[in-house]
């Protein structure tokens, strides 16, 4: 009917019933007496009718209003929640794909006829693999008698490593670490995720071969592992260089 559909007549009803109460009951309370004339009671209804129908539309404006703020809080809490969410996600993704932080570092086992097994272990908080590692090992004895001689490469040996699964390690070398009563190993890797850098010390105390290891990567120190029996400095500091 005149274009106004029916869910607009139910809202106008809805908002107005209370104002046309109001209005009827204070225009029969107002106007009541011997004279009542027509121009009176449509004086004092319209007033009335306004004046109610002022103070429930502020109502219905206030809560309307309670009602969006209160939708667009929980919208921005939906959209918080999907946005850490979603970062979250994304940085596994590019961690699975990259290594994340996850980093290679060699142990070393020595056996009782002096040969040893070199271990390549899967290290860092993150449990990402690691992928595509590879390795020199620099012998820093063979390295300072040889590099006067020009033949400084014959102090190095290349391991490939490949890809390391969280919590695992592979054996990726056999060694004589000989007679002597210290042996100094730089490590140099590369993996998909960048550099590793790792000193290797070792030295043979009460007949038994003890080391110290520290970790480098792009980022800085990630691990340092010192037997107890290891020797420090005065300081009691393991003398890297």
């Amino acid at each position: 009917m005149f274009g106004i559909s029916k869910s607009t007549v139910q809202q106008l009803v809805k908002e107005f019933r209370i104002p046309f109460v109001v209005a009827t009951a204070w225009t029969t309370y107002a106007v009541w007496g011997p004279e009542v004339s027509f121009k009176n009671i449509i004086s004092t209804f319209g007033t009335s009718f306004f004046l109610a129908s002022w103070m429930t539309g502020q109502i219905f404006r206030v809560r309307k209003q309670a009602g969006v703020e209160s939708s667009l809080s929980q919208v921005q809490s939906r959209i918080e929640h999907v946005t850490e969410q979603l970062e979250k996600q994304t940085k596994q993704l590019i961690g699975y794909v990259t290594g994340g932080d996850s980093f290679v570092y060699f142990r070393v086992i020595v056996h009782g006829d002096d040969s040893s097994t070199w271990m390549a272990i899967h290290g860092g908080g993150d449990n990402y693999p690691v992928y595509r590692a590879k390795a020199t090992i620099v012998d820093l004895d063979i390295f300072d008698a040889t590099v006067a001689l020009g033949r400084a490469d014959e102090a190095d040996t290349h391991v490939s490593i490949g890809d390391l699964l969280p919590q695992s390690f592979k054996i990726v070398r056999e060694h004589d670490v000989g007679s002597g009563n210290a042996r100094n190993f730089n490590i140099f890797m590369t993996a998909g995720n960048g550099r590793i850098q790792q000193k290797i010390r070792m030295r043979r105390v009460n007949d038994a071969w003890v080391q110290a290891i520290r970790v480098n990567n792009d980022s800085g120190v990630v691990l340092v592992r010192i037997d107890d029996d290891y020797p420090r400095d005065t300081a009691g500091e393991v003398c890297w260089d």
